[in-house]
This record gives C-alpha cells, sequence and structure tokens, in this order.
C-alpha cells in the first residue's frame, strides 16, 4: 500500500529529484513553453540561481504547474498519467479549472489538423484600427470536424478565452 501511495503521490512528482522522474522532467520533455488553456502565459522549464536569505548563491528548477485535466480527487489512478498532466499556467489551473471536470472542453494533446482554428480580430473603433486602442470584439474561424469544434468552443468559454484576450 505504501508503493502505491508513492507511485501515486502527486507531492513527489512536484518536488525536483535529479534520479526520478518528475515535473521538470516531463515539462522539459514536452517542450511546451506557453499554457495550452489560454496561450498567454509561460509554462516552460528552467534551471536557475537566486540569492537566498544568507546571501549564498542556490540552485532552483523551475517548471509549470499541471493541470489534472480529470481531476485527481475523482480519478485517482490518473494523478500521474501522463495524458491527464497538463502543463498549465497558474491562472488556467488554479482559477479557472480549479478541479472542475472538463466537461468535454478540448484536450490539449488531441491530435487535430494544423490550424484547427484561428482567431478573427475586429476593431470596434478608429484608434483600435491604427493600434492606439485596445476596442475589439473577438471571433472565431474553424476547420476542423464538429466535435472537435465543439469541444474547442466550450474551451473558450470554460477559460474566459474570448473575455480575456479582448481585454488586452
Amino acid at each position: 500500500q505504501n508503493l502505491l501511495k508513492t507511485i501515486f503521490d502527486y507531492t513527489i512528482f512536484r518536488k525536483y529529484r535529479k534520479t526520478i522522474i518528475n515535473g521538470f522532467w516531463l515539462s522539459e520533455n514536452l517542450g511546451i513553453e506557453c499554457c495550452p488553456y489560454c496561450n498567454r502565459n509561460h509554462t516552460s522549464s528552467h534551471q536557475t540561481f537566486y540569492q537566498n536569505i544568507k546571501n549564498e548563491s542556490q540552485e532552483e528548477y523551475v517548471f509549470p504547474e499541471f493541470d489534472h485535466f480529470y481531476p485527481k480527487e475523482k480519478n485517482p489512478v490518473l494523478a500521474l498519467s501522463f495524458y491527464n498532466l497538463i502543463p498549465s499556467c497558474n491562472i488556467c489551473n488554479s482559477h479557472f479549472k480549479n478541479g472542475r471536470d472538463p466537461e468535454k472542453v478540448f484536450h490539449p494533446y488531441k491530435q487535430v489538423g494544423h490550424n484547427h482554428f484561428s482567431f478573427k480580430g475586429f476593431p470596434n473603433d478608429v484608434s483600435t484600427l491604427y493600434g492606439a486602442g485596445k476596442d475589439i470584439t473577438l471571433g472565431f474561424e474553424y476547420n476542423c470536424d464538429v466535435e472537435t469544434e465543439t469541444e474547442i468552443k466550450k474551451s473558450i468559454d470554460f477559460f474566459g478565452i474570448k473575455d480575456s484576450y479582448e481585454k488586452c
């Protein structure tokens, strides 16, 4: 039983250890540099050094949060499944998703064709047209099957993508 607890222990996975597969290793090997949910925030992994409280150089391994696409509370066996761990930003993982079931949203590892959807921005005033304003209406164009389009639309709503992008 303790061995199984260790195997499925997400807190151990989150700690950097040079001898075991962990979150840093997974993130580094996936090479996903930007949150696949919002496409706005970094999810990169890197080794860094900083001055600690004793003014000594200290090594740190930085890597993103991992969203449990299917919540680990309801699906504990999937807690460390590669396909269930999505490198994501803190905003999407802790504020938007926060353990909620995905309810048929788009899974970031799903294989789809190139350019399965694209953003379309429409300026609402002249100042936005020449870059001085920020008043746009965001639209989307889909180039995928109906099931994938439905999942993408649900993801846009689930993560508040349209509102977030229009405000930026």
